[in-house]
């Protein structure tokens, strides 16, 4: 996963916040932020932001990473 930080790549300071997730959740999140390289923090930040809609196209970008 990324370094993390605590000022966003976004020009902003970043902000604490809990999430409850079930354990397949955070793997699942997990395993996507891996796919793109990146940490789960980040990967909830580019689906509030309206980068990523979907799970398909968290998969779709990591395999144009790996290809």
């Amino acid at each position: 996963m990324g370094r993390k930080t605590k000022t966003a790549a976004h020009g902003m300071k970043k902000k604490d916040v809990t999430v409850t997730l079930t354990p397949e959740g955070v793997e699942l999140l997990d395993s996507k932020a891996s796919i793109l390289g990146i940490s789960r923090s980040e990967l909830i930040e580019r689906i509030a932001r309206g980068q990523v809609t979907s799970i398909s196209e968290v998969e779709r970008m990591g395999e144009l990473l790996i290809n």
